[in-house]
């Protein structure tokens, strides 16, 4: 599910009814989706993918280029939303790769599953891949000029297990149509399963979309620590990291403030 939420509502701002002026541009260009799904540390195929597409190009045909991403692949949505799309970009690509490895994501962890199986979170601080992140993000500087959207899952809705293990509770259910969490006992609507955090330009393609058709809860990132935000939520898959506490409820666009949201990964 980590892409659904993401590319449905991107594309559907780009091919709607509802946003006819999208695609219907004077010049003939087209503007270009490209989307990162999660991969663990294999980000080198997207990059290799990439590399090997840039010479059938034609830039003289491309509008806009979006760049969308969850999980991992939010490392490479905000490396490009900053960088742009170039043979440069992708070589600088390739040269941040050997830091974003098994080791340091947590995938050669012998003791998890025990650990999983034993009720135990095996989660350790998203921090601990700041230095790969810094890469992405210019340090936290980057405040990107292409138009992008990182998804990350709303933990404090989603979040349905017994309190102090990660056996779950199963008193939550998810409508992955409109990604609305429900309570089971009353089905009350708890919120939105995701949030899109997007920059402005991005935010101008999702809010095309009406709200009552829209996936995801729409964070603006406008600062270089915003971006660094936006991976680190995206990232913070469950069992790898601990979830992200969002800084600044008062971001949010076309909603009122969520109260104690967090992110945890890519995948509600």
């Amino acid at each position: 599910m980590r892409q659904t939420a993401l590319r449905v509502g991107i594309l559907a701002a780009l091919t709607s009814a509802a946003a006819p002026a999208v695609n219907a541009r004077p010049d003939g260009r087209h503007d270009v989706l490209v989307a990162f799904e999660f991969k663990g540390s294999l980000l080198g195929y997207d990059v290799g993918m990439l590399s090997a597409l840039m010479p059938h190009l034609d830039s003289d045909k491309i509008g806009t280029t979006i760049f969308s991403g969850s999980s991992s692949g939010a490392v490479l949505t905000a490396f490009f939303a900053c960088n742009g799309l170039s043979p440069a970009s992708i070589q600088k690509a390739e040269q941040m790769l050997p830091a974003f490895n098994p080791k340091v994501v947590g995938e050669d962890d012998p003791t998890k599953i025990v650990k999983v199986l034993t009720g135990l979170d095996p989660a350790k601080d998203v921090r601990v891949l700041d230095n790969v992140l810094a890469l992405a993000t210019s340090n936290g500087t980057c405040v990107p000029a292409h138009p992008f959207a990182i998804v990350a899952s709303n933990d404090e809705n989603l979040r349905d297990t017994v309190p102090g293990t990660m056996r779950p509770a199963l008193t939550k259910s998810l409508n992955f149509a409109t990604m609305d969490v429900i309570d089971n006992a009353t089905q009350r609507i708890l919120g939105k399963g995701c949030t899109y955090f997007t920059n402005a330009s991005g935010a101008a393609y999702l809010t095309k979309v009406p709200a009552e058709r829209r996936l995801c809860d729409i964070r603006l990132v406008e600062t270089g620590q915003d971006l660094l935000l936006a991976v680190r939520a995206s990232v913070a898959e469950p069992t790898y990291f601990k979830a992200v506490v969002e800084p600044n409820p008062g971001a949010f666009i076309e909603r009122e403030p969520p109260v104690g949201r967090r992110y945890q990964g890519g995948q509600p």
